[in-house]
């Protein structure tokens, strides 16, 4: 038996701060040999569809996810949520308030054009206290994900405490308010840390997640795509999940959670079953399987990846040009002149930036060019 299972249960895309589509993300930990995977947008689930889709063409278990930014004591404590159901209403309209209270405080030329964003039209309440201040306390934040079927985690622990006793009391207050676990991996941290946090999670009968809090990929950089969990962790957080994780996460647990007498056994019976008589057919199909992937796999798979790369183009496109045409109403709307409109233009478009490290970013000119 495979004594760890590859996955990342903390990922980010275009939807919030990562650099990747969903598409592409899914893509990338399919080649790492993920196996279960959770996309956890800041404040945003709206890449979430497109994000299982993607997995599904790979094989690749999916559970739905979160990373909300919550109040305690004063900071901005991350929160991740698992399992929840993407449709719950009170759970979106809260995401909705807290994603547009961020964009609000963007720094720099942003900061100085909030009528750009436009505030959401909610279709439910959101949790308590969120309308007045734009902000969720971590108990809330706790409450709204069991409210929408899911579990809570603490996120990166050791960047709010990183002595022990201390981090130790602070897991403990908001294991009062009901977090399920700790996330005890990342690609910051060093085994003596993560063998802390494992501890920490022991003592206190905590569960615990794994993921790389993805943003970003080099090219050669494939350790930030994939945790290996120790699979009676594993083990333990998929049964913590139940219904929640969906059929995928079932079907998961039951293939894992058989022992090593039965392993072998089934070893046994499938050697034991083996015939020459079987040779011959395999050979032809793997024949087949090669011509396949030659004359019609690797040319289709080629066109799938220039489409998705002219996608992650197009969204990146949208974004600037949303930009340009709020500045546009509101010079028709008379509350800016053209020559305001297109300097906060100019500041909005100026401020943008994408890629690797956010070193890339976009430029306007005229019809001369200039």
């Amino acid at each position: 038996m495979n004594s760890s299972t590859r996955i990342n249960l903390h990922c980010h895309s275009v939807f919030s701060d990562g650099e990747l589509s969903p598409e592409v993300l899914a893509d990338k930990l399919a080649a790492a040999g993920v196996v279960y995977a959770a996309l956890t947008d800041h404040d945003s689930i709206e890449g979430l569809a497109r994000f299982h889709s993607a997995l599904k063409r790979h094989n690749i278990g999916f559970l739905s996810g979160v990373e909300l930014s919550t109040q305690f004591r004063g900071r901005e404590v991350h929160l991740l949520g698992y399992g929840f159901d993407t449709h719950h209403m009170e759970l979106k309209a809260t995401l909705q308030l807290l994603r547009y209270d961020r964009l609000s405080r963007v720094q720099g030329p942003l900061r100085r054009m909030p009528s750009q964003i436009q505030a959401p039209e909610l279709e439910a309440e959101p949790a308590p206290g969120v309308v007045e201040t734009g902000k969720i306390s971590m108990e809330e934040a706790i409450a709204l994900v069991h409210r929408a079927g899911g579990r809570a985690f603490l996120a990166h622990p050791l960047n709010y405490e990183s002595e022990p006793a201390e981090l130790a009391a602070f897991v403990a207050d908001l294991q009062a308010m009901g977090l399920d676990g700790l996330e005890v991996t990342g690609d910051h941290l060093g085994e003596p840390e993560q063998e802390r946090l494992r501890e920490l999670a022991r003592s206190q009968e905590l569960l615990v997640s794994a993921g790389t809090d993805l943003h970003s990929i080099g090219t050669a950089d494939r350790s930030v795509l994939g945790i290996d969990m120790p699979m009676d962790s594993w083990k333990r957080f998929v049964r913590s999940m139940g219904s929640a994780a969906g059929p995928e996460t079932a079907a998961l647990e039951a293939g894992e959670a058989s022992d090593t007498d039965l392993e072998k056994e089934e070893a046994q019976r499938r050697w034991s079953s083996f015939r020459p008589r079987i040779v011959l057919p395999s050979l032809l199909a793997i024949v087949l399987f090669v011509v396949a992937i030659w004359g019609m796999i690797l040319p289709t798979i080629e066109t799938i990846l220039v489409d998705r790369k002219r996608d992650t183009i197009r969204e990146l496109t949208n974004t600037a040009l949303s930009l340009l045409a709020a500045a546009e109403r509101e010079e028709r709307a008379g509350r800016l002149s053209r020559d305001e409109a297109q300097q906060k233009a100019k500041a909005y478009i100026g401020a943008l930036r994408y890629g690797k490290e956010g070193k890339d970013y976009f430029w306007i000119q005229d019809l001369h060019p200039r």
